[in-house]
């Protein structure tokens, strides 16, 4: 009976811990409600115009200021094929991005003031806090998913026309 005693103690040790002598406290982690940030970004159609000629069609939503950059793709599961975001900062400098909180891989399109993709990084890894860095000026970041830019053949010198790039105009 006392073995008995004994293993009941340990089982309620692993499920609670005295907090400060304030009594007993679950110790299991509390659900951690993941944000539902879709709809808080305005959706645009973006066209990435290869050096090929082609004129690749994106659905994206636009994070333009500080507090939607911050919080970019972070939470989210999934993307749709022809889905991405658009980050526009209002004059082109070194940007900096990470993967913190971010489930998806991506692939980031660092675009240059007049909308030509200045550099690719292809598959960043989901919740690395590594920084990714522009290394040339940069106004606008596209992340899509990882494996797009390889797919569709996306890469540097191509021109992303959006409105908020360049003129806005095709070339």
């Amino acid at each position: 009976m006392r073995a008995r005693t004994v293993l009941i103690a340990m089982g309620l040790g692993i499920l609670f811990f005295s907090s400060g002598g304030s009594g007993l406290v679950l110790a299991a982690d509390p659900v951690v409600q993941i944000p539902d940030t879709r709809g808080l970004f305005p959706q645009d159609k973006l066209v990435v115009a290869t050096d090929d000629g082609r004129h690749v069609p994106f659905v994206v939503e636009v994070a333009s200021d500080p507090q939607q950059r911050s919080l970019g793709l972070m939470y989210r599961k999934d993307l749709a094929a022809d889905g991405g975001m658009l980050f526009l900062w209002s004059d082109a400098g070194e940007r900096t991005m990470w993967m913190k909180n971010t489930y998806i891989p991506l692939d980031m399109l660092f675009i240059d003031g007049d909308g030509y993709v200045v550099k690719v990084v292809a598959n960043t890894k989901p919740h690395d806090l590594t920084h990714i860095s522009s290394d040339f000026p940069a106004k606008g970041v596209l992340e899509i998913n990882a494996g797009t830019a390889r797919l569709l053949s996306l890469g540097q010198g191509d021109r992303i026309i959006h409105a908020g790039l360049g003129d806005g105009t095709q070339p």
